[in-house]
């Protein structure tokens, strides 16, 4: 009995583990379309930059880029 009760919280415990990590492997992803649309991930775009999109990191949520003149 104890030995089954060990093996159920490794298998839990696991399943928390990866839990946690499928959120990250999406921001890993949208950094990367930020870079492809020649942005960059920042906290706060500046004055002459247009937000793009949300790179979703608790530090730098937003992808920034350049605007472009007319």
């Amino acid at each position: 009995m104890p030995g089954d009760m060990r093996i159920f919280s490794l298998i839990v415990a696991g399943l928390l583990l990866l839990l946690q990590l499928h959120p990250a492997k999406g921001a890993i992803y949208r950094r990367y379309l930020c870079k492809q649309l020649e942005g960059r991930c920042e906290i706060n775009c500046l004055i002459f930059e247009e937000k793009i999109g949300g790179c979703r990191a608790d530090l730098t949520p937003l992808c920034c880029r350049k605007r472009k003149k007319n």
